[in-house]
This record gives C-alpha cells, structure tokens and sequence, in this order.
C-alpha cells in the first residue's frame, strides 16, 4: 500500500502482512470518509480485499462527501467487472472440459475394439487442461 501527499512525494510505503489487511482496510475507510488522499478499498461481497482505487490532486483540500460516493461507486463496479470476468472464465473452462469429455466419449463410441484412439484422446486432453507438454499412459 502506497500513500502520497499531494505533491507527489510518498508519505510512507508498507508493504502489508495479510493479517494486518482488516486493520489497514479500516484505516483506509476512514481516512476517506473524511475527505484525506487515501486509496479506496475495492472488496468483493464477502469483504474480502482484491485491490484499491485512489485518486488524488495537486491542490491540498478533502474530498467531498459526493466524490467519495462515486469513488466507492467506482470501486463497486470494478468489482462486478471482476467477478464477471471470474464467472465467464469458469464458465468457459467449465464447458471445454466437458467438450473435451464428450470428445473422448465419441472416440470409445467410434472405436469399440482398438484402445489406442481413446487413449490418444484421453492424453491429449491430459495435456490441454492440465497444463502441461507431454503425457503419457502406461499399461500393464
């Protein structure tokens, strides 16, 4: 976390231990509910803290109660950008697994009597959603 006083020079820098975060997310809501250049925390609905918006100006006065509002408005939306990011993300790795299930499910279908199509297609699978370069299955 990084605050700076309006002539751009820090005023101190932390670097915040996850167990301190409750304390500085409270400390920083409210610091800007009181007008102070202070980051505004950006929570998900369970509270939890994924970030923080600031803002900040070269002439020395508070904010106003309605440019806080709109900086708490601000970081709202940033956080529904961010979970429907999440959400289509999922969503979309949700439906190439099952795609690449159905796949293999084709290849057992088409090849009842030779096995090395299905593993084939089992391997390539492996490959593609576990994230790696090889894979190989070995038989007894």
């Amino acid at each position: 976390m990084r605050m700076a006083r309006p002539q751009g020079r820090p005023l101190y820098e932390k670097r915040v231990r996850e167990t301190d975060l409750p304390f500085f997310l409270t400390l920083m809501e409210h610091l800007s509910a009181r007008g102070l250049n202070c980051p505004q925390p950006v929570k998900n609905r369970d509270g939890v803290a994924l970030g923080v918006i600031r803002i900040s100006r070269t002439e020395i006065r508070p904010f106003t109660a309605r440019q806080i509002a709109l900086l708490e408005t601000f970081a709202d939306q940033a956080v529904i950008a961010i979970e429907n990011a999440r959400l289509f993300n999922d969503l979309r790795n949700a439906l190439d697994q099952q795609t690449a299930t159905s796949d293999i499910l084709k290849v057992i279908a088409s090849s009842p009597t030779d096995v090395q199509p299905v593993l084939d297609a089992v391997a390539k699978a492996a490959v593609q959603f576990c994230g790696t370069e090889d894979a190989a299955i070995g038989l007894r």
